[in-house]
């Protein structure tokens, strides 16, 4: 299920108050690059709309953890469209600001690969208990589904207390 970063136990009010503000954002941005056409401004829009993209969409502890925080990747992005007159130095803090949202989404990508392996241990040992009644089968069939999602050769499972 996807949340697109919005709690669900947030009210109504507030997640209406999320999608307004990132409504005029997204316009007051669209605004800027249609009146400033210089040759690096539209491409630092650009940037600093993705790293708000990305901290609207992603609010959760990872994304925070690995980016820094989207409000310290817009500020990066605001110092490089304030000074339009140091071509050079703006594509260097240009590239920055891109390698942060680079990093950002390789990270996130890694947490949900991660997570996802580790739902369908959960998943395959739901489908092995839900299918035989015997503990030994189980046990067996549990630990050959592990060992081949995790790519190990050998392993071992039992239950504390018995022989």
């Amino acid at each position: 299920m996807t949340n697109f970063g919005l709690k669900p136990d947030r009210p109504l009010s507030s997640v209406s108050k999320q999608i307004f503000f990132s409504l005029i954002a997204v316009s007051v941005m669209a605004v800027a690059v249609a009146i400033m056409r210089s040759s690096q401004l539209p491409y630092v829009m650009l940037l600093l709309g993705t790293a708000y993209a990305v901290g609207v969409v992603s609010r959760r502890r990872t994304v925070i953890d690995d980016v820094k925080s989207s409000d310290a990747i817009a500020e990066k992005g605001a110092v490089v469209a304030q000074s339009p007159g140091k071509n050079q130095e703006n594509q260097e803090k240009a590239a920055v600001v891109k390698r942060d949202l680079d990093e950002a989404g390789k990270n996130k990508i890694r947490s949900l690969v991660k997570r996802n392996h580790e739902l369908l241990v959960l998943y395959s040992l739901a489908n092995v208990v839900a299918s035989s009644l015997e503990l030994s089968e189980v046990l067996s069939v549990a630990l050959d589904g592990v060992a081949k999602i995790f790519g190990a050769r050998a392993g071992e499972i039992g239950i504390i207390g018995e022989p």
